[in-house]
Formats: C-alpha cells, sequence, structure tokens
C-alpha cells in the first residue's frame, strides 16, 4: 500500500513508500545492528566504516561495507515476503510510524517481489534464485583462518604456524595484510623480509593455504602496477577526464575502472605475475568500497574539480557521498558517473577477480572481499570489516550472519576477538567458542593491538580454543554438507525463533537440521 506516502520522482531525488504490514522487518544491509529492525533512518552506500554500530537512530548514516536494498517481513497472516530495490544509488530507507520509505538519489526505481508462505527459507530462496545462487566454498575454506595485520616477517607467521602446531591448535590457513609488500603497493612482495622460496617451502611442510590482501588503490609513481594500469588507461577518470587520485596505504593512488574493456587482462597479468611470485589459495580484495583517506580526491599534481555532491538535493545518511571514497561526478568508462557505479564497484571487482583465478588453473577459487553488492555470493564471500573487541560486537556479529544469510551470503564470520581495541582473555575465550562454529572462521587482529593468538592469552583461551576447533573439526564435513545440500540456494546460519512455526503444536514438531 503506497497510498499512506508522498510520491516523488526528479532526476536526483525520488521518494516512495509503502505500509507494513508488521514489525517484523530484517534485511537493509549492510550494517551492525539487531536483527529485525526497528524504527529508525537506514541508509545504504558502500562506505569504509571501521567500528560503525547503527541503532537506527533519526539521522542515519551508519552503514558499512555493502549495499543490499533487499529486505523481508512477515505479513498479519504469517506469511513472509521480500522486496528487492535494484539500485546501487546512495538511499535512506526510513522505518517510522508502520512505513517504509525509500529516499533514493536518482537512478531508476525498479521494484522487485517475492510472495512466500509461513516459511521464511522458501521465500529466501526464490530471492536467491533470482541472484543466481551463491557458489559452494571450497572445502578448506571451512578450516580455521589466523591472520593479522602488523606481523613484520615471514619469520613471524612460521612462528605462529609453529605454536599452532605445538599447541595442538587445527589450521589450515595463513593470511597476510599490507605487511608483506614494498612500501605497501599492491602486487608486490618484499623479499627481504619474506622470501618467497622459504616462504613456499614453509607452506608445503606445514600444509597451509596462504590467502594475500590486495587493496583497491593503485600506488601513483614508478612501479609496475601504476605503470601498465596507465598504458592500457584503466583508471577511473575525474570529471575534467584525467585519472582520479586518492590517497590509501601506499599513498596517493588511482583505482582501477573493472567496467573498462581492458581492466580483466590488467587484472589477469598483475594477478599472474603475482601468482608466479608466491602462490595463493585464495585473495582478499579489500578497501574496495572504495575506500578513499580523502574526501572525494586529492590530487597534488594537477587541478583537481569538485566533488559533484553539491548538485544533490539530498545527502543520505547527513553525510556528502564523497565521504571518505571517490568524487560522485568521477567517470567509469562509457561515461557513467561514480554516483550510479559506487555500489557496484565489489561486485565487477570480484567477477572480473573470480574469472582471472578460474583462468589461472585454480580449482577451488576463494575470494574474500570487503564490499559488496546484491548477487556477489556468485563470485565470492564477505566478512563484517574492522569491528572492536568488546561483546557488543560479538554478539552483534551472529545479526549479521542472520541477515548476510537472508542477502545470499551464507559463509561469513567476523573477525574473532575483534579487529581493533585489545581482547581480554575472557572475551576472545568466548569469541572463539562462537566463532569456531561459524562459517567463516577467521582470527585478525590490527597492528597497534595485542596480539590475540589463542596461545597467547592465557590458559582458558588456550584451552577453551583447543576443545573448540577440535570440535568444528569434528563437525567439519558435516557442516559441509549442509551448504553442499544448499545448491546454492537458501540459509544454513539461521535465527530459530524466526523459523519456528507460530503454533506451540508446530513448534515442538519442528526439526532444523541445517540450521546453525
Amino acid at each position: 500500500d503506497s497510498t499512506v506516502n508522498t510520491f516523488v520522482v526528479t532526476r536526483y531525488f525520488h521518494e516512495i513508500g509503502t505500509k507494513l504490514p508488521s514489525e517484523r522487518i530484517f534485511g537493509i544491509g549492510e550494517r551492525a545492528a539487531k536483527f529485525q529492525l526497528k524504527n529508525g533512518v537506514y541508509t545504504m552506500w558502500n562506505k569504509d566504516a571501521p567500528g560503525a554500530i547503527d541503532y537506527g537512530d533519526s539521522q542515519g548514516g551508519h552503514q558499512t561495507y555493502g549495499q543490499h536494498p533487499v529486505y523481508m517481513v512477515q505479513e498479519q497472516s504469517k506469511n513472509f515476503h521480500i522486496v528487492f530495490m535494484r539500485t546501487s544509488a546512495p538511499a535512506d530507507v526510513v522505518i517510522q510510524d508502520g512505513k517504509l520509505t525509500y529516499k533514493l538519489v536518482g537512478g531508476p526505481i525498479n521494484l522487485l517481489f517475492w510472495i512466500g508462505d509461513e516459511s521464511p527459507e522458501n521465500t529466501v530462496k526464490m530471492y536467491h534464485n533470482y541472484l543466481g545462487g551463491h557458489y559452494l566454498q571450497p572445502f578448506w575454506a571451512f578450516g580455521f583462518h589466523i591472520s593479522r595485520w602488523g606481523w613484520p616477517n615471514l619469520a613471524k607467521i612460521m612462528d605462529v604456524a609453529k605454536n599452532f602446531k605445538d599447541n595442538e591448535l587445527p589450521l589450515d590457513t595463513m593470511w597476510s595484510d599490507i605487511d608483506y609488500m614494498i612500501e605497501k603497493r599492491d602486487f608486490t612482495i618484499d623479499n627481504d623480509r619474506y622470501p618467497p622460496e622459504q616462504f613456499r617451502n614453509f607452506l608445503k611442510e606445514y600444509n597451509l593455504r596462504f590467502v594475500p590482501i590486495v587493496d583497491a588503490g593503485i600506488a601513483v609513481g614508478d612501479n609496475d602496477a601504476f605503470k601498465e594500469g596507465q598504458e592500457r588507461d584503466v583508471y577511473i577518470k575525474n570529471a575534467l577526464g584525467k585519472n582520479l587520485v586518492g590517497q590509501v596505504w601506499p599513498g596517493y593512488t588511482t583505482y582501477v575502472d573493472f567496467s573498462h574493456p581492458n581492466a580483466s587482462d590488467y587484472w589477469f597479468d598483475m594477478i599472474k605475475n603475482f601468482r608466479d611470485i608466491l602462490p595463493f589459495g585464495g585473495l582478499w580484495l579489500d578497501m574496495n568500497e572504495n575506500a578513499n583517506f580523502c574526501n572525494g580526491e586529492c590530487n597534488p599534481y594537477e587541478e583537481t574539480p569538485d566533488s559533484g555532491d553539491d548538485d544533490l538535493p539530498h545527502h543520505p545518511g547527513g553525510l556528502f557521498p564523497s565521504h571518505k571514497t571517490l568524487s560522485i561526478n568521477a567517470r567509469h568508462y562509457d561515461n557513467v558517473t561514480e554516483l550510479f557505479w559506487h555500489g557496484l564497484n565489489a561486485l565487477a571487482e570480484n567477477y572480473v577477480t573470480r574469472n582471472v583465478l578460474k583462468k589461472l588453473g585454480l580449482r577451488d577459487v576463494f575470494i574474500l572481499s570487503r564490499a559488496s553488492y546484491a548477487g556477489q555470493s556468485k563470485y565470492s564471500t564477505i566478512w563484517f570489516g574492522d569491528q572492536g573487541s568488546s561483546f557488543e560486537y560479538m554478539q552483534l556479529s551472529v545479526s549479521q550472519a542472520f541477515s548476510f544469510n537472508i542477502f545470499g551470503f551464507p559463509f561469513t564470520g567476523a573477525d574473532i576477538c575483534g579487529f581493533f581495541w585489545d581482547a581480554q582473555p575472557e572475551l576472545c575465550a568466548r569469541w572463539m567458542q562462537l566463532g569456531a562454529f561459524f562459517p567463516f572462521a577467521r582470527n585478525h587482529n590490527a597492528n597497534d593491538s595485542r596480539d590475540q593468538e589463542p596461545y597467547v592469552l592465557g590458559d582458558d583461551v588456550l584451552i577453551t580454543s583447543q576443545v573448540s576447533l577440535k570440535a568444528r573439526y569434528s563437525l567439519l564435513k558435516w557442516y559441509y554438507s549442509k551448504f553442499v545440500e544448499l545448491n546454492g540456494t537458501g540459509t544454513v546460519f539461521r535465527p530459530c525463533l524466526l523459523y519456528t512455526s507460530p503454533s506451540p503444536r508446530d513448534r515442538q514438531k519442528s526439526r532444523m537440521p541445517s540450521s546453525a
């Protein structure tokens, strides 16, 4: 029933709303929030927002890395339905007084509906079928992963692996943040600190897979990745037609336009050359919202045009859309603006990356992405990004897993023990107990936080981790079989109360063997 709301359509602002049949509404991502959404403003626009928690206030602007403009709601009849607003434009979704209102910054209004029954699972499967399903992650990815921003060299990584083995802690995969690079530049390896031959021998000896990070920004300057991209003209342009220059970890950077016809071959060559030096089992695509330490552009080399924010009549979340990302008037191939491409960047990057890895002959492709859009789970999966070491973040990770199962990403998880702040032993022990049964189980933290490997925080954390991880591994084949049974649609990590029939008699009969 859209008659309860104003209907507005202009070039750069649309408003459309509907009456909600109940308060049981879920989705509208990505955000760290309780599973059932309450009254509030929920902004959609991929954003580098470490630590953001969305309590549903009247301002909005607390979204995080992905854009999933979909919600599921339960009707008075107890049936469920799903609504997908197929848009990549920045938007606020307002839930208030039994109504839901979209406030979109332009673009087409394209609404799709799936009318289900009393089973939310049946309704979710219809949506997943439309998206094309989610792909089955390789079996090794269901093992335990250890990572750290701040491991200074290969000797430290080898020491971590040895301690896992000595303390009888199962481990399948070692990860590396930007530490392995030369001056934090993509597709480089510091041979002095991470000698490739020794690295390869270590991985073989410990029977481990390796997943390195690849950031979105390509460092401007005298390096092969930048010069090759410049020659092939694959970078996003500013409003003047010059390479848009932002700033991330290596300093001033450009950004690959994955809609450009030359981008696939460029990306293939960069990844192939990198893998020829150091074979990896998967890739970790980070900062791909795209993140930017400037607002719009910060080009020290030549004139910088304005970001285009002032042309918009509405700023979702109360912030300019270019805040901590690219100018919205930046240009992609065929003159598509960043305003409408921004939400699709990660989808395009992951599509190209998956094709590259398949072309390189990887049998079991694994890609972890920070940013995401609807349908991306055909190519990769996600984790929940940078969150703190606290019981609140641990609790919210459960809600996020429920939401991402609706979005079509059943294989997800948080950074176990938290990414920033110093993990306390009791929290880490509890989070290892919980995280051991998340589909994706990885311990990862920041360079300025204390060590939080399971063996460094005392006997309680160690013993809890040993018991929890051994329990996970004893169930691993069964757990994996639940994903096989999905065949690309449906959920594994489910909220039991939502999936329980409202009838007490039926509730007693209910069995959910694939729930976690």
